[in-house]
């Protein structure tokens, strides 16, 4: 996720995620970054969750919204000051489902829910953006929602919905939602039900690109296929598979897709998606408009991944204890610096890289790190 302008002094960015580590027997929650640009080390700021997904308010880039996966912990933090500004606190018989996002304008703030039920059903929570309250609810039109991004000047959020369990009607689906009055203007099915719908990326143009975990319900999870699906705007749907005739190394690629297929990034000037699987320890690259493997890393428990504020690279966290590496974005090989292949020692062992242009003071307070 990028935010905001490039600023000249650094064209890289910070990198921010969300932490977690033992200490003493006891369960730490951190928030850590990283300046991609200049010799520091990785800072980071003590949580009451782990923080999964983040919002950047875009009148005041250095307050975001950082949110749980499944719980009730959220909260509005100062990137600068390294700060909690005020805890979130979902409705009732709701809790957090990971992601949201700030109205353009910073007066509101949305995020994906749902009712603490067997049957997961979705909402996405309106709060003022200034105070924290919840002040509402819109629909997120299917069940569990996740991953949400603003499209069409703000007028629209695009919400994932997980789905319901395997067998169950509820199906995955991508809905696009009038943020004015919550009518679904457009909803698309995830077109192979194995799968559910877990994060997005999507461009200018509307070109999505989906990764999945295997679908809530089936049996071991953990041994079977995670998904990828290409979605150009206009054109059908493309899940990532390998057929009778491919050759070797999409075979091995697309078997390495056990477990969730994390996260996504989409490389507008190449139409190159990004998308890892921690399980398989692969970081593999595909092309948009075809589906064909462009190249594949195999990486230690990749999990977050972005790009950098200029776009010439991409950025994968992975590790036991989340180092951070680029790959360039045009030759998909790692980058030549300095430290770059064995990685940048940071504690990013969250699902998700925000790439900033807001760095943390150099007198804000932070916790001693385990690296």
């Amino acid at each position: 996720m990028n935010v905001g302008p490039v600023h000249p002094d650094a064209p890289l960015g910070v990198v921010w995620a969300g932490s977690a580590w033992r200490s003493e027997g006891t369960q730490v929650f951190a928030l850590v970054s990283r300046d991609l640009d200049r010799e520091h080390g990785p800072r980071a700021m003590a949580l009451d969750f782990f923080g999964h997904g983040f919002a950047v308010d875009p009148t005041e880039p250095a307050r975001a919204a950082v949110f749980e996966k499944h719980g009730p912990g959220a909260a509005i933090v100062d990137l600068r000051r390294l700060a909690c500004v005020m805890p979130l606190r979902p409705g009732p018989d709701r809790e957090f489902y990971g992601h949201g996002a700030f109205s353009r304008d910073g007066a509101l703030l949305f995020a994906t829910e749902i009712v603490k039920d067997p049957q997961r059903r979705g909402a996405l929570g309106v709060y003022d953006g200034r105070t924290g309250a919840r002040v509402g609810e819109l629909p997120s039109g299917g069940v569990a929602p996740h991953d949400c991004a603003l499209v069409d000047e703000g007028r629209v959020l695009v919400v994932g919905n997980g789905g319901g369990a395997l067998g169950q009607p509820e199906p995955p689906c991508v809905c696009w939602i009038d943020l004015a009055d919550g009518r679904v203007l457009e909803r698309r099915a995830l077109p192979d039900a194995r799968f559910d719908v877990g994060h997005l990326a999507i461009d200018a143009a509307g070109d999505l690109a989906i990764v999945s975990a295997p679908r809530f319900g089936t049996p071991q999870p953990e041994r079977a296929r995670g998904g990828l699906t290409l979605w150009p705007r206009g054109a059908a749907a493309r899940t990532i598979d390998a057929d009778a005739g491919d050759d070797a190394l999409r075979h091995e690629t697309v078997a390495a897709m056990i477990g969730e297929t994390l996260s996504v990034a989409l490389h507008e000037p190449t139409r190159t998606v990004a998308s890892t699987n921690p399980q398989g320890h692969l970081l593999a690259f595909w092309d948009l408009d075809t589906g064909a493997l462009r190249a594949r890393l195999r990486v230690p428990n990749p999990r977050g991944v972005a790009l950098t504020r200029d776009g010439s690279a991409y950025v994968v966290s992975f590790g036991v204890f989340g180092k951070l590496s680029r790959v360039d974005a045009h030759t998909l090989r790692p980058v030549d610096a300095p430290g770059n292949r064995d990685g940048l020692p940071t504690g990013a062992t969250g699902s998700h890289l925000l790439v900033h242009h807001v760095a943390p003071a150099a007198d804000a307070p932070v916790i001693a790190l385990p690296l």
